[in-house]
């Protein structure tokens, strides 16, 4: 005979209710407590990302260099990236002036290829002609890619833009790349997103900085 704790674990096949339940409910629960700690490691590299722009802000009177350096170390950082460029866009032309990851031989080749005019032949200067993040998830497949050469000393296959925008107008860009084909996470696009917003007021205010040091 069968008891009343029995009855309620058994249906039909003999399955247990109570336990099945009970591993669902204990693989929802880990699901949860992995995106919960990845939403918090996420949130933690956002602020690592700019107290590190904003620490090097007051020793930047004379050059806004430090803080360029500082965002292509953090934008790469954000995606788990191993490279990193940044641009400054003078209205006509991009031009680079940090890198991070970069080998000696490739800042060479970054150095003989910018500055140039934005395009679409290369991920960002088609994000400063758009004015919105472009992405290309593997740079030997697309037709319009045109800096093959320095992917190659590079050695980076995937390439994400970002605009760095200001008023409506781009002022520069970061390019984050990797040795992996793919697209980007979304989750890293919305993190690079945010983190782009900071670094044009960290490079706005330094530009400030070093222009009143200028004039004084």
């Amino acid at each position: 005979m069968v008891d009343g704790s029995t009855r309620r674990k058994l249906i039909a096949g003999g399955f247990w209710v109570e336990g099945h339940e009970a591993d669902e409910s204990s693989a929802s629960l880990r699901q949860q407590v992995e995106l919960l700690k990845r939403e918090l490691d996420e949130t933690l590299e956002q602020q690592t990302a700019t107290s590190e722009i904003l620490r090097v802000i007051p020793i930047s009177t004379s050059s806004a260099q430090p803080v360029f350096d500082a965002i292509a170390k953090s934008a790469a950082r954000l995606c788990a990236a191993e490279f990193c460029f940044v641009f400054r866009f003078d209205g006509e032309l991009l031009h680079s002036v940090a890198y991070h990851g970069i080998s000696r031989e490739g800042i060479e080749a970054a150095h003989a290829s910018f500055p140039r005019k934005p395009y679409r032949g290369y991920v960002t200067g088609r994000a400063v002609l758009s004015g919105a993040i472009e992405q290309i998830p593997d740079v030997f497949a697309d037709p319009e890619y045109q800096l093959l050469p320095l992917a190659k000393i590079v050695s980076y296959r995937s390439s994400i833009g970002v605009p760095l925008m200001l008023t409506g107008r781009a002022i520069g860009a970061i390019g984050v790349s990797r040795r992996e084909v793919g697209y980007f996470p979304e989750r890293q696009i919305e993190l690079l997103r945010t983190f782009a917003d900071q670094a044009v007021i960290a490079i706005e205010n330094v530009s400030r900085g070093v222009a009143r040091v200028a004039v004084g």
